[in-house]
């Protein structure tokens, strides 16, 4: 899931923020977290959390910001 999820981000950051990318960005992150790389997981929940915010999806934000605080101390 992981190669798709980062092959549709890819695609989708041809485009301005949108909420493709946010999704795909979300999914980057919950497969990295599923895998334990928590590095790359918190960097990818960073940036959906930003793109999520652009566009004004505050559920989200919201999500991501309740992500990236369980991953850090």
């Amino acid at each position: 899931a992981l190669v798709q999820a980062q092959e549709a981000q890819r695609l989708y950051r041809s485009a301005a923020a949108n909420l493709d990318l946010a999704n795909a960005t979300r999914l980057v992150a919950l497969a990295n977290a599923a895998l334990s790389q928590d590095a790359c997981a918190l960097a990818a929940w960073r940036e959906a959390g930003v793109l999520y915010s652009q566009i004004g999806v505050k559920e989200g934000a919201d999500e991501c910001e309740r992500r990236i605080r369980a991953l850090t101390p």
